[in-house]
């Protein structure tokens, strides 16, 4: 990496990092050519940003400015170790750890003289004023430039070592617990006074939460519960509910929560904010319904956790979840069980199937629900295996229960139907929101192959307009069987909804990835035959009988079976559980996982360790794959290339194996970024040469586990693509090799 100074810890404002960008533009030009700034800590990224803009209005060197985001102690010990210097230029600390560390590795550290740091690196040679960045400036140079200099003030901060030490701490804490114990019987202060004597001085002290909801939980002996109780998260729903998907099943999962009478466990419905905690919110039935209403009075609604409550984190949280962990993980310290609700794993599997930037934000939702959940309950089977396997891959470092129920459906708004419309050519549905995993293009594809063949099957779709199906949605309104054989209802009711599952001869679910598969429940209802894709999921939900499977992703294959279809007579779904739950059976499957015990597995990590840590962060690094065994795997056009939501870009799907027994993954703590593996793409020049463009990397959502189907987004530039221009996507290890065998896109 070449000469570079360190900086580790946060990135809120008292932690001062743009001073040292500051000083950085005052340094001699060789110092900000030749020495890196290297950042270590959790990424968060609005701070970021401020820090590469202004390190960019400086015109400092970009390849200067690396952040690594999460580090292990290993690589942390080895950043300090061959760091020039380390500066800590805080407004504010508390103690200084990163200072000290940094001395214990012979590294020479530069400090704020403000705080309990010079308290802690008594040594005045090494210290600024935090607002002035050519003090700074010079004294970077002067450690670089200068060798006995450095040594000095790393020889006068290494005294420290002595007076702080962990045994030194744990003896103090235990001394002041004795002393607690034995003066117990005197009189304290009370605890109203010293809150309302504190208030004040409390008001401009910027606190992290994570740390004060661990410090109040621990501080707060737990209560012993006169009942039982079942907190149900639906702070998502109360905010918006659209009353689609999840939304749908938090309503209606509370609305029976609501009725059951159980002997000791009561239910409450709660809400999240962020800066206060959890409130029970008030929760109305009408019309067979649940209206959820957020709580007005916060502190007589506010739930004091304790132990043996059961927190059920149904809603999807995913954005909120990131602002609230701290809460969260504050009722596990109390003695709460914390479950988190798996709905899907798509975004990990598939990340072409999601709106950009949400494979990003579930997968910071997922770590943060896998450190503070004690269990998982997911919605299908196929889910509870996915996750289990994702636990493994990650070598995940403490125990999980995983469990899952199914969920229910509503028929109460049922067509009438007495008599079906007569159609002389089959009828096929498909229900729906639009969006590229849903696989309407490869319908679309199918049919047209058999209507140009003179053949006259219907395609009728019921489904909202979704993401990035604008091409799909030209395409179907500007279609000449538009109206007559390719109907689309785009706003039904849950009334026509019902009617077109009565008219329909036969179901089509062409998904390349779900969580459950309600349509094939619907399809149950309504006694109807079913040619669905070849997922896992279909098979669990549908226990194979009156379906069709088709190969993922091939409209070959779906013609063919639409053409070998005949209309059955009428008929009954055999076999056990063919039929839907009703919302009351499903709630009772979710209770027997939760509060019942029936959990369907357990992971446990194969290494075995004395210390579990409270925090998952990640993974071991990627080593550098070299032996070809190491990097086999297809690679398969599944769509495109077609307009992107971007304009000046075109998009296609890739899906993705990985035949090799090594689990793959973007992660890295390289400084660098060097081992990460990504998908990548290059376009080929004139003169042979493969070159790369802006954008041209998609990242591993987490890890890419063998033998299991992936896909990925890629973008190429419209411009190029439409005057003729070649692209190959491959696999890249960065800092290391492309891998060759590339998908040609022409």
């Amino acid at each position: 990496m070449g000469d570079y100074m360190l900086y580790v810890g946060g990135f809120d404002w008292r932690k001062n990092i743009t001073l040292i960008v500051e000083a950085m533009y005052h340094a001699p030009r060789s110092i900000q050519k030749d020495v890196k700034f290297v950042i270590v800590g959790d990424k968060v990224q609005g701070n970021i940003q401020k820090i590469y803009t202004q390190w960019n209005e400086y015109n400092l060197p970009k390849e200067n400015l690396i952040f690594t985001g999460f580090v292990s102690d290993d690589e942390l010990i080895d950043l300090y170790t061959n760091a020039q210097l380390v500066v800590q230029p805080s407004f504010m600390e508390g103690f200084g750890l990163s200072a000290l560390e940094a001395i214990a590795c012979d590294t020479p550290v530069l400090i704020s003289n403000k705080g309990a740091l010079p308290e802690v690196i008594n040594c005045a040679d090494a210290q600024f004023p935090p607002s002035d960045s050519r003090k700074l400036s010079q004294l970077i140079t002067k450690i670089i430039r200068d060798s006995k200099f450095a040594q000095k003030i790393l020889k006068k901060s290494k005294v420290s070592l002595s007076t702080y030490s962990w045994e030194k701490s744990a003896k103090l804490t235990i001394l002041v617990f004795t002393k607690l114990l034995i003066n117990s019987k005197k009189k304290l202060t009370s605890q109203k006074i010293v809150t309302n004597t504190g208030v004040s001085s409390m008001l401009d002290l910027e606190v992290n939460q994570k740390i004060m909801a661990t410090a109040l939980a621990i501080a707060t002996p737990p209560q012993a519960p006169a009942l039982n109780r079942l907190l149900i998260d639906a702070t998502a729903t109360t905010h918006r509910n659209h009353g689609t998907g999840i939304q749908r099943v938090v309503v209606s999962i509370c609305n029976q929560a609501l009725t059951r009478d159980l002997q000791r466990t009561s239910t409450v419905i709660v809400n999240c904010n962020s800066d206060s905690g959890f409130h029970a919110i008030r929760a109305k039935k009408k019309h067979n319904t649940v209206i959820f209403q957020a709580p007005k009075d916060n502190t007589r609604t506010l739930i004091e956790f304790r132990k043996n409550d059961t927190l059920l984190m149904l809603d999807s949280s995913w954005g909120d979840t990131l602002y609230s962990q701290a809460k969260i993980k504050g009722a596990k310290l109390k003695g709460a069980r914390t479950v988190s609700v798996i709905y899907d794993v798509i975004p990990i599997y598939a990340p072409a199937f999601c709106t950009f930037g949400t494979y990003d934000m579930y997968s910071q939702w997922l770590k943060s629900a896998l450190d503070y959940s004690t269990a998982l309950v997911c919605i299908s089977k196929t889910v509870a295996d996915q996750i289990y396997d994702l636990l493994e891959a990650i070598e995940f470092p403490r125990q999980m229960k995983i469990g899952y129920w199914h969920l229910g459906a509503d028929f109460s708004k049922q067509a009438e139907i007495s008599k079906k419309i007569p159609t002389l050519n089959n009828r096929f549905l498909m229900v729906g929101t639009l969006e590229p995993r849903k696989g309407y293009s490869i319908a679309l594809k199918a049919f047209e192959h058999l209507w140009a063949l003179g053949r006259n099957e219907q395609l009728v779709i019921v489904g909202r307009y979704g993401w990035n199906t604008n091409s799909l949605v030209r395409k179907i309104e500007n279609h000449s069987e538009f109206g007559k054989k390719l109907l689309w209802f785009k706003d039904a009711s849950d009334y026509e909804l019902a009617k077109q599952y009565e008219l329909a001869d036969a179901i089509i679910c062409a998904s390349y990835a779900e969580g459950f598969g309600l349509p094939i429940i619907e399809a149950a209802h309504y006694n109807k035959p079913v040619i669905a894709s070849d997922i896992p999921v279909f098979h669990e939900v549908a226990y194979d009988n009156n379906v069709s499977y088709f190969d993922v992703g091939s409209s070959e294959s779906l013609r063919q079976k639409i053409v070998a279809f005949k209309k059955p007579p009428k008929m009954k779904l055999k076999g056990k559980n063919t039929t839907y739950l009703s919302w009351k059976e499903s709630t009772n499957q979710l209770y027997d996982v939760i509060l019942g015990g029936d959990w369907y597995k357990t992971y446990t990590p194969k290494k075995k360790s004395n210390y579990n840590p409270a925090s998952f962060e990640g993974f071991a690094q990627i080593k550098h794959l070299t032996n070809i065994k190491d990097k086999r795997h297809t690679l398969t056009l599944v769509d495109g290339p077609y307009q992107s939501t971007e304009e000046d870009k075109y998009e296609l799907i890739v899906k993705v194996r990985n035949l090799s027994r090594s689990n793959w993954s973007s992660m890295t703590v390289n400084a660098m970024g060097t081992g990460a593996i990504n998908l990548g793409c290059r376009q080929l020049s004139t003169n042979g040469q493969l070159v790369d463009y802006p954008g041209n990397r998609a990242a591993i959502p987490l890890v890419l586990i063998p033998n299991m189907d992936y896909y990925f987004s890629i973008h190429i530039p419209k411009e190029a693509y439409l005057a003729g221009g070649k692209f190959v996507v491959e696999f890249v290890q960065e800092g290391v090799s492309w891998w060759g065998n590339g998908l040609e896109i022409n």
